[in-house]
């Protein structure tokens, strides 16, 4: 059952907490939790949306939001205020935080909890809000029309460091809605991280929330906001904004009591339109029967419909007299031969053109708006014609074409929403190519888009900077190269010295050695006339020794790999070991010796696990099989242990 109070029509509670900076500067800044809460907090006290009253809705930001002020917000104002038909709607956000459970309870051993601005991180547990004492806290509260909004999340925030790799399984939101009436929806699935955006300004999960409350989610237009179509519509939209504009998974998760549902905010404007719209409905449905029954000609059908579809203050006198003369007609008050007789038909279809005049008019006036691509106002013409000849094969034509074009216009701006949104996602990764394709794409759409068009534009100028940039280097390069030919032809560098210059240039700084770096370091030096040449050859050591060095880490690396794959670990950490008297930086060194020291650590591990198996279940004097931890062998009663 929905129940469609308004929430200013009996009592409403708001409690809003938005935590962005902790006292504790070891727990992480959030960038929009306040903002998003002070966002909340505007739309439930606009009169046209939510209306909750003012001194109903209390707000706690950054440094009041301390344990002591939530638990008091909830167990003394929300206690004393809320009754069991009040709507309480509280929302949360800022960090969760997790550590290993103390008492045994939880399911993944890890305890849960939403972390106040006084937190201290190196002892969550006596001044965090544990989620054990957040349920207690719902539980006083007598409503039974409650939702409580979390956009924060565990597997993301603050942890010991034992917990940080534990994926949680233990559902931390079920028993916040355990009750009648009670609703908690979380901005991410317990091991899923809840995201922010500097795009929207907001966390993606509320940023949803605010169109949902704001009247998106109501899907079947009534003009009732539901708890229920706030979760739709947050399942649907926070999932693809999470993977467009942060690449990771975020899906919101609903716990509680799903039969029961209720209205959070409404578009008044929207509920006296479908009023309108019902009791306009009612009197054309009225008009057309009396018409069809030939109760009233022609004349007098058209005149009621143009009173009925007018705006009041745009008729004449007379016609507002009329008007009250219809609406009395149309609400059983006066018959329709009152109707004729206080009006004057006579002079009404005097002044009224023709029926079918009016059909041409208006199928002329439709035809020239189709030809402006007006679609919407195309519309509004031909249903005129259809109400006075509801079979015109005309009317009914043009309007299925047109809203044929209205849908194939809304696809063709969907698909250029998404691929201008790809194009720019493409331009922020520096794929400035595949970027100026996607948008080409657009263009094939729409020639005209000005997204488009600025974004090829830049990133075109992106390209030409990289193209320079790659040009710049090529340039230095060859002028280094020309500067060591120079010398090499000049005698100043001998055959060794040159080699070596010339391939330390040409190569990959990631791929150098940590002496063929401090090499390379010097000859810049060299290069830049900050040393001489003397001064470059004293700095590397003579190249003979360089060259025979690197030999030797050569040798000594394929006599550890030797090693390796004849199972002589100890060995083989012993050579690279040596390995990295020489060279501090060698990587396959460094590997080599992880891989090594884990490869003995698992044998090690494997051989006790053995040998603690065979204490276990043999006896070692009569080779009894024990399936039980024994002292004494049933069999011969030796001493096992």
């Amino acid at each position: 059952m929905i129940l469609k109070t308004n929430p200013d029509e009996k009592d409403a509670y708001a409690l809003i907490v938005g935590i962005a900076t902790y006292k504790d500067p070891k727990i992480p800044k959030l960038n929009y939790t306040t903002h998003d809460a002070k966002a909340i907090f505007d739309l439930l006290v606009d009169p046209d949306m939510a209306g909750f009253k003012n001194e109903n809705v209390k707000i706690i930001l950054d440094e009041e939001a301390t344990s002591f002020n939530i638990k008091d917000a909830i167990s003394n104002w929300l206690f004393k205020n809320a009754k069991e038909d009040s709507i309480v709607f509280i929302f949360f956000a800022g960090h969760g935080g997790v550590e290993e459970d103390r008492f045994g309870i939880e399911k993944d051993n890890l305890a849960k909890y939403l972390l106040p601005y006084d937190t201290d991180f190196d002892n969550i547990f006596a001044s965090a809000l544990s989620n054990s004492d957040f349920n207690r806290l719902l539980l006083s509260i007598k409503s039974k029309r409650l939702i409580v909004f979390m956009d924060s999340c565990y597997s993301g925030g603050v942890s010991e460091k034992k917990a940080r790799d534990v994926k949680i399984v233990d559902d931390p939101y079920e028993k916040m809605a355990e009750g009648e009436g009670r609703l908690v929806i979380a901005a991410s699935q317990p091991d899923q991280r809840s995201f922010e955006d500097e795009n929207l300004g907001h966390g993606v999960f509320t940023h949803h929330l605010i169109e949902a409350l704001s009247g998106a989610a109501d899907s079947d237009n009534d003009g009732y906001v539901t708890a229920m179509e706030v979760y739709e519509y947050l399942s649907r939209t926070v999932p693809k904004t999470a993977r467009q504009l942060a690449g990771g998974v975020q899906e919101p998760i609903l716990r509680g009591d799903i039969k029961t549902d209720f209205t959070l905010t409404t578009n008044r404007e929207r509920i006296e339109e479908i009023k309108h719209e019902d009791v306009m409905n009612k009197n054309l449905k009225r008009l057309s029967y009396w018409y069809h029954e030939e109760k009233l000609d022609p004349a007098e059908c058209e005149l009621a419909y143009k009173l009925l579809e007018s705006s009041f203050e745009e008729l004449s006198e007379d016609d507002k007299k009329v008007l009250k003369s219809l609406n009395d007609l149309l609400s059983d008050k006066i018959s329709i031969s009152t109707f004729r007789r206080e009006v004057g038909i006579i002079k009404g279809i005097e002044e009224a053109p023709s029926r079918n005049q009016r059909i041409i008019e208006l199928n002329s006036q439709a035809q020239k708006l189709f030809e402006e691509e007006k679609y919407t106002e195309v519309i509004a013409k031909w249903q005129e014609v259809l109400r006075l000849d509801f079979e015109n094969r005309k009317a009914i034509m043009g309007i299925e074409e047109t809203e044929r074009i209205l849908k194939e216009l809304v696809e063709k701006k969907r698909k250029i929403d998404k691929l201008n949104t790809s194009a720019q996602q493409l331009y922020n990764e520096e794929k400035y190519s595949e970027a100026i394709d996607e948008w080409g794409k657009v263009l094939d759409l729409d020639l005209e888009n000005q997204t488009a068009k600025e974004g090829i534009k830049k990133a075109e100028e992106k390209l030409e900077e990289k193209k320079q940039e790659i040009n710049v280097g090529q340039v230095i390069k060859k002028n280094k190269l020309k500067s060591l030919s120079d010398w090499y032809h000049d005698g100043e560098l001998d055959p060794p010295l040159y080699e070596l210059a010339y391939r330390l240039i040409e190569s990959s700084f990631e791929d150098l050695s940590g002496n063929d770096k401090k090499v390379l370091k010097s000859l810049n030096d060299l290069l830049s006339d900050k040393i001489s040449i003397s001064t470059f050859r004293r700095d590397v050591g003579f190249i003979e020794d360089l060259l025979s060095g690197n030999q030797r880490i050569i040798e000594l690396s394929s006599q550890a790999q030797k090693l390796v794959e004849e199972k002589k670990y100890t060995e083989a950490i012993a050579k690279w070991q040596e390995v990295l008297r020489l060279d501090s930086e060698n990587r396959k060194a460094i590997v080599g010796i992880e891989e090594a020291e884990r490869i003995l650590k698992e044998l090690e591990e494997k051989k006790r696990e053995v040998t603690v198996e065979q204490v276990k279940k043999y006896c070692p004097h009569c080779g009894h099989v024990n399936t039980r931890e024994l002292k004494y062998c049933p069999q011969c009663g030796a001493k096992l242990f």
